[in-house]
């Protein structure tokens, strides 16, 4: 199975977390189709910052990977709620 399929065939129910961070940015997202969306609209844009989303972009999944760091969670801690609440 090559590294493409390994992302999408991902289950729940697997035990180890995985993490998908921006390279250019930092945001991080435990979805790769969620964080390829943001590459997509905030580094591979058009105009004089590339913050214009180019609406005749198709997605290239490659390209985007190269923008994108896939981290394994090793330890978790348990917080509270109020600790992660957005205000």
């Amino acid at each position: 199975m090559n590294s493409i399929s390994e992302l999408f065939s991902r289950d729940d129910s697997d035990d180890e977390l995985v993490i998908y961070r921006c390279t250019e940015c930092g945001k991080t997202s435990v979805s790769v189709g969620w964080l390829h969306a943001h590459i997509d609209a905030k580094h591979h844009g058009f105009g004089p910052w590339n913050i214009l989303p180019n609406p005749w972009k198709q997605a290239n999944f490659r390209a985007s990977m190269e923008y994108t760091e896939v981290l394994r969670v090793d330890e978790t801690t348990a917080v509270d709620i109020e600790e992660v609440a957005v205000r």
